[in-house]
């Protein structure tokens, strides 16, 4: 890529945001959660997370229209059209892997989402893309929380961390609200997931003693120690299995199951 275009497109990283765009992308979300009926605050947090940015008007940050992540390096840009300018140029100088607007749509994976760039820096189009993609993911999993994390990475390890950073948005919109519609909030309700967490730190380390003792020559196997060792180990990992399954239940696995009102 050349240097000029890296120069416009990481320039622009410090721009500050203008009034009038900074809740384009949650007055979206809010909309599609109620005419989707998405979980309270669960499409605005994947907004703050894809492409949030500092807000000193409003605590929970604001999700703006107008950013485009590269090769894993995002910037805001002031306009849209700005916008729109950056991606046919890295497009121009052989960039794929190219993510738009509000929900950072990814250009490369979602090749037919959008007729045009330009459709696809529009809030409304790019959110209504996202929250069916959502809603996907939903009906395959029946699990919010699991929908939630698919829509970053299907890769475990991804999914955990992602989870992580929407589970923070969500608590600040369940505290404050959406900057764009106030009143819509849901309700936080996961202590189940500590308990879960905890659980499998316990069975991780009853595996380990267990395949110690099976490999310490002292203990012989089917003595009643290497007995006592396997029965730990199997009820540290049923205890986390139960407790899991009683999350996906109660959490689903970690966003209370909370319906909104279709929109009229």
């Amino acid at each position: 890529m050349k240097k000029a275009v890296l120069a416009l497109f990481f320039a622009v990283l410090s721009c500050p945001a203008r009034a009038d765009d900074s809740l384009l992308c949650l007055q979206e979300t809010a909309r599609q959660e109620l005419k989707r009926q998405i979980q309270p605050n669960l499409l605005s947090a994947i907004a703050l997370v894809e492409s949030g940015r500092y807000s000193k008007t409003y605590p929970t940050g604001v999700a703006w229209p107008w950013t485009v992540s590269a090769d894993g390096k995002g910037a805001f840009y002031k306009t849209k059209a700005d916008a729109i300018k950056a991606v046919e140029e890295l497009q121009k100088n052989g960039a794929d892997n190219i993510d738009v607007g509000c929900m950072q749509i990814s250009l490369k994976f979602h090749p037919d989402a959008f007729k045009s760039v330009e459709d696809a820096f529009d809030p409304a189009q790019n959110v209504a893309y996202a929250a069916d993609f959502l809603k996907r993911n939903h009906a395959d999993t029946k699990s919010w929380g699991l929908a939630a994390t698919r829509y970053h990475s299907r890769t475990a390890h991804k999914a955990y961390k992602y989870e992580d950073k929407l589970l923070d948005k969500w608590k600040l919109l369940a505290e404050h609200g959406n900057p764009a519609k106030p009143t819509q909030k849901a309700v936080v309700h996961d202590v189940s997931k500590q308990k879960v967490r905890e659980l499998n730190r316990a069975a991780k380390m009853a595996e380990r003693k267990a395949k110690a003792a099976e490999n310490d020559k002292k203990i012989k196997a089917g003595s009643d120690e290497a007995k006592q060792q396997a029965a730990a180990w199997r009820k540290a990992k049923l205890e986390a299995y139960m407790a899991a399954k009683r999350a996906k239940i109660e959490d689903e696995p970690i966003f209370e199951d909370v319906r909104t009102k279709a929109a009229p």
